[in-house]
């Protein structure tokens, strides 16, 4: 799923912001990708706000420098992802490029195309017309490593002439952000040949990644018509995948019913496994990772959220995190019989029972999360989740959206679970 928002969070050291002793984040960043009209106008581009860790105002600040190739086209990014103290842009080009905050100089890099080092005597691995992409940075061995798992938008585009040919689609890129040592890009093998992916109508793909001392990784069939497929990886070292199993050992993979148009891999509330949100058909589907490694995945309960709800909205995207007292908030965009899209929540507490929330126990129905947006307001198409402040200095859960008039709104959780919009907005959105 391509997106146009991202949240970073910037901590003092990689290491430190994933660690349970972990200081105070530094700052952290909204980033957007503006939509230009008019003779000579470059899509893309990147937008940056900034929110002070005293009083929690936003701040529209100075963003990395663009791409010189893709400034020249007239082309910037497509999609944009925020990890801590990164920023990674996927180019109208097919490749991905990445900025990195400087806690000493206070400012980003200007953004850099990813060019993995290739070990003497390594085919010279090369990937083109990436279509999809997703980033975490994990702990291996105790070190923080920025892993990036890719996937190219056709067979037979990998490699010199586009003429190797690997077992799968998907590229893995790691670089070890203690010692700043590049690492390369590698084929994940996973035992799906080429010639079976066109008979499951694999037209496009979403994945993404999480993991703590590891990495897991889910990939979802897209397409138009017909039953969607979810597969998983793990992985100890970001080079090396080990296939999951879904379920069933005999089955590599867990069927839907309909194709997949979105899919969210994110961590449990506290004391919960990873949590993989699919939307097909509009609907959430949950599958936990019952072996703590990402190698198997089972069913959450009837799989779909929400349970025995009447006329449940029908969801676009969604975003997740911790939120108050370790619980998962799950943040999704969709829409009811109101015209236009509006935000809505559903929970999972530490117990791993999900919640709607707010939920009207009478009707049976959602009360949608946001009523800054419907009406003659626009709606949002695109969100991101993170960690910012509520002006106590005390890094709290917040929801950045971007809405159809370009601007971004921003909601924030306290720490009793409540929701509230960020006190700066006049209805315009960020400054």
């Amino acid at each position: 799923m391509r997106h146009q928002i991202a949240f970073s969070t910037c901590w003092a050291d990689p290491l430190g912001s994933l660690s349970r002793q972990a200081p105070k984040p530094i700052t952290c960043f909204v980033a957007s990708l503006e939509t230009a009209s008019g003779p000579g106008a470059i899509q893309g581009l990147v937008k940056l706000y900034q929110q002070s860790p005293q009083g929690g105002a936003w701040t529209l600040v100075l963003a990395p420098g663009m791409p010189r190739s893709l400034v020249n086209s007239g082309r910037g990014f497509v999609s944009i992802c925020g990890l801590n103290n990164i920023l990674i842009g996927l180019g109208a080009d097919g490749f991905m490029y990445m900025s990195t905050y400087s806690q000493a100089l206070g400012w980003w890099g200007g953004f850099e195309l990813i060019q993995p080092a290739v070990p003497p005597g390594s085919p010279a691995y090369a990937a083109a017309s990436i279509s999809e992409f997703s980033a975490q940075v994990v702990l291996f061995n105790w070190q923080a490593v920025l892993v990036i798992a890719a996937v190219a938008s056709s067979p037979g585009t990998i490699g010199p002439g586009g003429g190797l040919n690997f077992d799968s689609r998907f590229f893995c890129y790691t670089q070890n952000l203690s010692t700043q040592t590049a690492g390369n890009w590698s084929p994940i093998s996973v035992g799906i040949s080429n010639a079976r992916l066109p008979s499951l109508g694999w037209t496009d793909l979403n994945i993404a990644a999480t993991g703590n001392m590891g990495v897991s990784l889910l990939g979802a069939s897209g397409g138009q018509a017909g039953p969607g497929a979810i597969f998983g990886w793990s992985s100890s070292d970001g080079v090396r995948w080990n296939s999951a199993i879904f379920q069933n050992p005999t089955q590599p993979a867990w069927f839907t019913p309909a194709p997949v148009q979105d899919i969210l891999l994110t961590v449990g509330a506290t004391g919960q496994p990873n949590q993989g949100i699919v939307l097909s058909s509009g609907q959430p589907r949950l599958c936990y990772d019952i072996s703590g490694s990402g190698a198997g995945w089972a069913l959450y309960g009837g799989s779909l959220l929400p349970a025995n709800v009447v006329n449940p909205p029908s969801f676009l995207t969604s975003a997740a995190g911790l939120g108050n007292g370790g619980n998962l908030q799950l943040v999704s965009l969709g829409h009811t019989v109101f015209p236009g899209v509006l935000p809505w929540l559903l929970w999972q507490d530490t117990g791993g029972h999900w919640h709607p929330f707010p939920y009207d126990p009478a009707s049976g129905e959602y009360v949608n999360l946001a009523s800054n947006f419907g009406g003659s307001r626009p709606s949002p198409i695109d969100l991101a989740v993170g960690a910012g402040w509520t002006g106590n200095q005390t890094p709290t859960l917040q929801v950045a959206y971007l809405a159809s008039d370009g601007n971004v709104y921003i909601t924030w959780q306290d720490s009793q679970g409540g929701w509230h919009w960020y006190a700066g907005i006049s209805g315009n959105g960020l400054p």
